[in-house]
């Protein structure tokens, strides 16, 4: 990706900060480039959040149950 391809959408899940990403400058070589998110990567963070959410429920439930460790 150029530098100036890098996403600049500012995903909430950065909180107004930003991550480094390698872009290839004018002159061909990769440099640190700043990215304030991408519009798809904030939609497949929060599918994974949900999913990680729902396991954690699950398992809350099966150890209230007795089913499984406290620990699980």
């Amino acid at each position: 990706m150029k530098k100036d391809e890098v996403p600049q959408q500012a995903a909430k899940a950065f909180m107004g900060h930003s991550k480094a990403l390698y872009a290839q400058s004018e002159d061909g070589s990769y440099a640190l480039t700043p990215s304030a998110g991408w519009e798809a990567e904030e939609i497949v963070l929060d599918q994974a959040i949900a999913e990680y959410e729902e396991g954690a429920a699950q398992a809350h439930a099966r150890a209230l149950a007795g089913l499984s460790s406290p620990l699980e």
